[in-house]
């Protein structure tokens, strides 16, 4: 991606990364660390031309 100076890294959570559920409290704090983590690297690959983003997935799969 650096020598082509394009592309995008995609990484996924839950909703926790965002809004944490008291119920998934640690699971929410790795997921907001991932979420961070996707952040700070767009802000360091941005100008060289790779995207990275954290798209965060909030729903609950119920019976």
């Amino acid at each position: 991606m650096l020598q082509a100076e394009s592309g995008t890294l995609l990484f996924t959570t839950g909703g926790g990364a965002i809004a944490p559920y008291p119920m998934l409290a640690t699971v929410n704090i790795a997921q907001a660390g991932r979420r961070n983590f996707a952040i700070n690297l767009h802000n360091t690959l941005a100008d060289d031309g790779i995207y990275a983003a954290n798209v965060a997935i909030n729903l609950m799969i119920g019976a």
